[in-house]
């Protein structure tokens, strides 16, 4: 399943930044980040589209073409 998964620090690299803030609204804080994106975001979104085609590719050779 790796093949068709992303690691947590890819998940991370398209949120954007590492530096995360955090926003309080009605007592909760919610962490986000900047949106700036780096070397990293490329290299993952280079990722997002490979699981993309790979899963097109084996949609395909089950004769599942709705889908793709």
């Amino acid at each position: 399943l790796s093949r068709y998964s992303l690691k947590p620090e890819e998940e991370t690299a398209l949120k954007g930044s590492d530096a995360a803030q955090i926003f309080t609204f009605e007592n909760k804080a919610f962490p986000f980040t900047d949106g700036t994106v780096n070397a990293k975001f490329f290299a993952a979104l280079q990722r997002v589209k490979q699981i993309h085609h790979d899963s097109k590719q084996l949609l395909r050779s089950s004769g599942e073409h709705l889908a793709a």
